[in-house]
């Protein structure tokens, strides 16, 4: 701190992040590659990288920018899930639920994480699928018991699974929103 070096990469670092913001991607990139250079030991510069390339569908390049900050900060849950989104978005599903699950166990109450867990263990269609997605909801329903959201999606799966009395507790739930 102090320094001329920590002020560039502090404001490229806030420009891009303004950049991702608005939309502006590929402004938001070249801020996080110079801040990358500036500092390469920041983990959040790299993940934003990561992030900026994967937005643009920049799969390859995100790829690396994601795995250098998950070298850096082993224990990012937020990392781990920017990486199973992006094997998400690479149609390699097995490879993002593992991912997906490795950022809920890093950070048990990531919503975001838990959400998108849910999404692709759901998609994966297999014989169990929706059981395996009712009981990671349910966990998410055990920590968020008031979300309209969690709710919603509790509710909905349990309707596709035919859980009548999961839907009626769901429905009921909800209802104090309303």
């Amino acid at each position: 701190p102090g320094s001329e070096a920590y002020e560039q990469t502090t404001r490229r670092f806030f420009r891009g992040l303004a950049a991702l913001q608005v939309g502006l991607v590929d402004a938001a990139k070249q801020e996080f590659t110079q801040a990358t250079a500036l500092a390469p030991g920041e983990p959040a510069s790299w993940a934003n990288l990561g992030l900026a390339h994967l937005r643009l569908g920049e799969f390859d390049a995100a790829g690396p920018a994601l795995e250098r900050a998950a070298a850096l900060a082993p224990s990012s849950s937020e990392v781990r899930f920017l990486i199973g989104r992006l094997e998400t978005s690479r149609g390699r599903r097995d490879e993002a639920i593992a991912e997906l699950r490795r950022a809920v166990e890093l950070d048990p109450r990531s919503l975001y994480a838990r959400t998108a867990l849910i999404q692709e263990v759901e998609n994966a269609a297999g014989a169990d699928a929706d059981a395996e997605a009712q009981r990671l909801l349910e966990e998410l329903f055990a920590l968020q018991p008031e979300n309209p959201a969690v709710l919603v999606e509790r509710a909905r799966l349990a309707a596709k699974r035919g859980d009548a009395a999961m839907v009626r507790d769901s429905v009921s739930r909800l209802e104090k929103f309303v």
